[in-house]
């Protein structure tokens, strides 16, 4: 398994080289930044917010998104954006030009064959509860025998653009920081506690409640449930076996509250709900991608966030607001799927319910005025975030601008 899935990267390095080449022969250019995000599939997170920013604060670098979404590129374009499809001739094109790109996976958000040369600034897609990288020893693939890896590490000499690096790494601590030096086996010099650009727009949001929650009535309080994935889309779990409707349904009403579910993109088509949207009376729903695109415009509306192992929890902490925590499936969630930076129990700062009787409990207690987590709560903000302002944004494109005219002298 491990040989072939070698094979199968050498080969498409091989093909792909002579384009890689043709990349290579293309002169950068300090004024044009290309943008992407989740594999060129979503237009938003901090890629985005950076995106946004430097065309409304930075008339003088050409800001350009890639993305393999059709209908994004028309509607961008509607708004005066450069938007190309990333297999596009201009994808190509742009970011074999870009002095800059911005990714929160890596290479695959972008032009993966043009991004060498450039400086690459990574994103990431949140702070890390999961392992995740190098520290991921169940999914991220390190072969094995001493054979494999002189393979391996010929075919990243040979076909540079198979191999992810970054120039610089954006972080939100110094406890963060400890993370992804193990993650990315990188040093400390690559990565910056700048500050998330998601604390950006979850502290100042820039869409209205209505234009972001469509539907739901000002005075109810927005109850959010967001689970993480399992195994990357390829696991399932019944996160509603025995789901109190009854119970729910009641507690809604007395409090005044929406239910919303954001299931993870990967399991958005095969939700595993089963007829509790039907039976709820419209105070349980379902948020969807096209709903809105991006959680991070919608955690400001936010009352009360319920997850299991999600990172999110970690970006609505700068709220500082109730958080539910559901680690139904904790243990085979840790010998199935991934393992954690630290015991679950410590690393969470609110209640932790194995059944969803006990979350609805903690709802209605929430309600009458109990949060027993402020202090746990605190001490994680403080723990997690060197900067609690509006000003990540500001900061990464400052620094992006003066080490890439430290690194890049030669581009004009």
């Amino acid at each position: 398994m491990h040989r072939s899935r070698i094979i199968k990267k050498i080969l498409l390095g091989a093909l792909s080289w002579p384009v890689f080449l043709l990349g290579q022969l293309i002169p950068r250019r300090k004024d044009i930044w290309v943008f992407g995000a989740w594999f060129g599939n979503r237009y938003g997170d901090s890629p985005r917010y950076l995106f946004e920013y430097v065309i409304e604060h930075l008339p003088g670098i050409r800001a350009v998104w890639l993305t393999h979404d059709k209908k994004l590129v028309r509607r961008l374009r509607t708004e005066n954006c450069r938007v190309y499809g990333i297999n596009s001739l201009l994808g190509f094109w742009y970011c074999a030009r870009a002095g800059a790109v911005f990714v929160n996976t890596g290479y695959a958000d972008v032009n993966r064959y043009a991004v060498v040369g450039a400086f690459r600034i990574q994103c990431w897609h949140g702070i890390p509860l999961k392992k995740i990288h190098y520290d991921d020893e169940k999914n991220f693939y390190q072969p094995a025998s001493r054979l494999l890896k002189i393979v391996q590490k010929l075919s990243f000499s040979v076909f540079p653009f198979l191999k992810e690096e970054s120039d610089l790494i954006i972080s939100t601590s110094p406890a963060m920081t400890q993370r992804l030096l193990t993650a990315f086996r990188t040093s400390r010099q690559t990565i910056s506690e700048t500050g998330s650009p998601r604390t950006d727009v979850i502290l100042q949001p820039k869409l209205l409640r209505e234009q972001v929650l469509a539907g739901i009535p000002p005075d109810k309080k927005v109850i959010l449930f967001a689970p993480t994935h399992r195994n990357l889309g390829a696991g399932q779990t019944d996160l509603f076996a025995e789901f109190p409707t009854a119970l729910a349904n009641k507690t809604l009403r007395e409090t005044g509250a929406i239910f919303l579910i954001k299931m993870h993109y990967y399991h958005e088509q095969n939700q595993m709900l089963p007829e509790i949207l039907q039976s709820a009376g419209g105070d349980i729903r379902l948020l969807k991608s096209d709903d809105s695109e991006d959680i991070n415009l919608v955690l400001p509306f936010v009352d009360i966030l319920i997850t299991d192992y999600s990172s999110v929890f970690f970006d609505f902490l700068v709220l500082d607001r109730p958080i539910i925590f559901t680690p139904f499936d904790l243990a085979d969630y840790l010998n199935d799927d991934r393992e954690l930076y630290e015991a679950y129990e410590s690393a969470t700062p609110g209640p932790k319910c194995m059944d969803w009787e006990a979350v609805f409990q903690h709802l209605q207690a929430i309600s009458r005025g109990e949060d027993n987590y402020k202090t746990e709560r605190r001490s994680a903000i403080n723990r997690w975030y060197s900067h609690l302002d509006t000003k990540a944004c500001e900061r990464i494109v400052g620094l992006t601008g003066t080490l890439l005219e430290q690194k890049h002298s030669g581009i004009h």
